[in-house]
């Protein structure tokens, strides 16, 4: 991968003949301003009115004719910094910035919660907009600050069991504290980890495979490979390519024609929309406060 410069500030990204970010413009104040992808789309990220290290809106578009794919809308900041606003979005905090309700009209989904002293959630609840959001109550143990009946904690206090009885998730741990299964859903997963910490492998049951992870020195997944656990032949799964640290596409199979899909991020590195090699669009993410959508 060759990551191109101007002035010391990122301002392409590419692979041989793949071009990845064209690209890359930044704000006086430092901000990214453009990233112009090598599929002909572009994000442009407004510039704040008061010239904070912070978008005003975020708009992914095609580079010839403009067509908007995609857009945050103006974004609105209360005197904490929280976002208050992002297009029809709205958003409302305590007095100590925690976020108690979050209503998206473009799903249209709302979601609101309650906290305790300490800042567990206690309550949750994920309804339509326009109807009333009440907080279903959490069950929280206040001697330990740890979640109620019927979730368990070992005596690391690391949680071993998450849900209710009709559908609960169990959770098993190496004595480093790290995870080493989990069941749920139908299914399991197990986790390995090298010397350092660092997670290197997992095996899904669904899929019968071992699933591996090259990795760079900041610990960003590089590559993805498989080991079918049948016949044990390897694959390669995905490639993942970067920009400043933050995605920017994915490669995958088949080897002799790759599929690429480039990323597009809202203002917390979210992915939000994923687009072709011709610029279509064919993934989107929402995001309530708490839950994917």
């Amino acid at each position: 991968m060759t990551n191109a410069f101007t002035y010391g500030l990122l301002a392409g990204v590419s692979d041989g003949s793949a071009t990845y970010a064209s690209n890359v413009t930044y704000h006086p104040n430092g901000l990214i301003d453009t990233v112009t992808h090598g599929n002909g789309t572009r994000v442009v990220h407004g510039k704040d009115i008061n010239d904070m290290a912070r978008p005003a809106s975020i708009t992914l578009q095609r580079v010839s004719g403009g067509t908007v794919l995609w857009q945050t809308g103006a974004y609105a900041y209360d005197g904490a910094g929280n976002v208050k606003a992002m297009g029809a979005d709205t958003f409302t905090y305590d007095r100590v910035s925690r976020l108690v309700k979050g209503n998206l009209t473009s799903i249209p989904r709302q979601q609101c919660a309650s906290f305790d002293a300490f800042g567990n959630i206690t309550g949750l609840a994920n309804v339509a907009t326009g109807t009333i959001c009440t907080p279903s109550p959490i069950s929280v143990d206040t001697a330990t600050n740890r979640l109620g009946s019927p979730s368990t904690y070992d005596a690391a206090g690391q949680m071993t069991r998450w849900g209710p009885d009709s559908l609960p998730f169990t959770y098993q741990w190496y004595p480093t504290g790290q995870m080493r299964q989990m069941d749920g859903s139908g299914r399991w997963t197990m986790y390995g980890y090298g010397a350092d910490g660092e997670r290197l492998v997992w095996y899904d049951s669904v899929e019968n495979a071992l699933h591996y992870t090259l990795r760079d020195l900041s610990g960003k997944v590089l590559r993805e490979y498989a080991q079918n656990q049948l016949d044990y032949t390897w694959s390669w799964k995905k490639d993942y390519v970067y920009r400043d640290g933050l995605l920017l596409a994915t490669i995958e199979p088949p080897l002799a024609s790759p599929i690429v899909k480039h990323v597009h991020l809202d203002h917390l590195g979210n992915v939000r929309r994923l687009t072709d090699t011709s610029g279509t669009v064919v993934g989107a993410r929402n995001f309530l406060p708490v839950l994917v959508e």
